[in-house]
């Protein structure tokens, strides 16, 4: 499960999950490191605006590091 600690912006939070997803389909990694890569990749967009933490920080992986 992929939960936020806070509420989070419609946008961005898309964003975020499609690139985990993706990362997790067709990449192979682990949830975990998917989530991470993900949150390096808002972190690191060329929108300034989504290098604030509360765009990517808030979410966590609760649960194994699954492999689907």
């Amino acid at each position: 499960v992929v939960a936020t600690l806070w509420p989070v912006e419609s946008n961005s939070t898309a964003k975020l999950m499609v690139e985990f997803h993706r990362l997790r389909r067709k990449e192979g990694f682990t949830s975990a490191r998917a989530l991470q890569k993900a949150q390096l990749e808002l972190l690191h967009d060329p929108d300034e605006r989504l290098h604030q933490p509360s765009y990517w920080a808030p979410f966590i992986l609760i649960g194994g590091h699954a492999e689907f």
